[in-house]
């Protein structure tokens, strides 16, 4: 099944790993594929230090947790997006 993600669900899933949510994106390999666009990343570094005082991890316990979710998440870019699916 093909899902998109958001920003709110990776915000959900870095400050708690073993929420629902969490669980999905790290652990449900061959089940789900995951979808975000490209901007999610960039919306993410523009908030690492709230999502740090938020969960009272390091910026590279986040960095770490991050890479994991992304490595499960396909980004496509923006640009490749038709205007009626925005």
């Amino acid at each position: 099944m093909k899902l998109i993600v958001d920003t709110n669900l990776v915000f959900s899933s870095i400050l708690n790993t073993d929420s629902v949510i969490g669980d999905l994106l790290l652990n449900s390999d061959g089940q789900f594929e995951f979808y975000s666009a490209s901007y999610l990343k960039e919306e993410l570094e523009n908030h690492i230090f709230k999502l740090s005082k938020i969960s009272n991890l390091t910026i590279e316990e986040i960095a770490q947790i991050k890479s994991q979710i992304f490595a499960k998440i396909q980004f496509i870019s923006e640009e490749i997006i038709p205007f009626e699916y925005w």
